[in-house]
């Protein structure tokens, strides 16, 4: 007879929930200490410290998310997504074209005549993370290589680039 799969539930104050116990359990052990302190050498996103030591506040039933935890909330971009903003009768288009190397292959037909900005954006704390498809490129440099060669880009010659 097989076993009924556990249900997770969330946390109430007489109850952890056994995910929470799992993660505090293990974030705990000095080994697992020590990866963290060396978080960029293994692609681990540099805020994973910060939602492991707060797991068990996320598995509340009163959890609420704060600015803090919405603005180091990171989803990794895998394809092209699009959304619009409608701002005083005005719209926006943003384009989000990833940022993996075997996407950037796919960004060309975005660099047309109605673009009317590029926004380029690099976390800083790349400065000492190396790219997971090459692990001798460092990323903050392989961003700006790639904003230059975007600055040279013959799509955009005709574009005012400021």
């Amino acid at each position: 007879m097989r076993n009924k799969p556990e249900i997770h539930t969330l946390s109430t104050p007489n109850h952890i929930n056994p995910l929470v116990l799992a993660i505090t359990t293990l974030a705990s052990e000095p080994s697992v200490q020590k990866m963290l302190e060396r978080a960029n050498e293994y692609q681990i996103q540099e805020t994973a410290e910060y939602f492991i030591q707060r797991a068990e506040h996320f598995w509340s039933l009163e959890y609420k998310p704060n600015d803090n935890d919405i603005l180091r909330a990171r989803v990794r971009t895998t394809s092209v997504s699009e959304t619009k903003f409608y701002i005083d009768g005005m719209v926006f288009k943003v384009i989000d074209v990833g940022g993996q190397r075997s996407d950037r292959l796919f960004w060309a037909p975005y660099f047309s005549d109605e673009v009317n900005a590029i926004l380029f954006v690099v976390s800083l704390a790349s400065y000492d993370q190396q790219l997971q498809e090459d692990r001798n490129v460092n990323r903050m440099m392989d961003a700006l290589v790639l904003f230059e060669t975007l600055l040279r880009c013959n799509r955009l010659t005709c574009s005012e680039i400021e």
